[in-house]
């Protein structure tokens, strides 16, 4: 995806075994992308949740916790190496409580959630649970 905005589309229209979600992105970045796609995913499949992995070029400890606090299930910080990529691939597919194959849902649910929470975008950070006061700025 280009932006935020692009990933929350692909999620509503393709079921993902897993996402890489770039932190800084225009338009809406991957923090408030995250909380909205895991907000979608509380009233659509609740037992199921995507992984997440962030990408960042931020490697501060606060950087770490906050990927973990919005939803993110781990964090790699750019550039990225190939082996890096599959170890953290295998660390999320050895636990338990990630799903890798998606639950069958309809896109139509999905696309409406997606609508209803589309026009407060303005004040995106509010979407998330936790988050950056500047993190909505576009």
């Amino acid at each position: 995806a280009n932006d935020g905005i692009e990933a929350i589309d692909l999620f509503c229209k393709f079921a993902f075994d897993l996402i890489f979600m770039d932190i800084e992105m225009p338009r809406m970045n991957g923090s408030v992308a995250t909380g909205i796609i895991r907000r979608i995913e509380a009233k659509v499949s609740p037992d199921v949740k995507t992984p997440i992995v962030g990408l960042s070029g931020n490697a501060l400890p606060e950087d770490f916790s906050h990927a973990s606090a919005i939803g993110m299930n781990s964090y790699v910080t750019k550039p990225v190496a190939l082996n890096v990529v599959v170890q953290t691939v295998a660390d999320l597919a050895r636990k338990g409580d990630h799903v890798f194959r998606r639950a069958s849902r309809v896109e139509a649910d999905a696309r409406s959630i997606f609508e209803q929470l589309r026009e407060p975008m303005a004040n995106a950070e509010s979407l998330c649970t936790v988050g950056h006061a500047d993190s909505a700025k576009p």
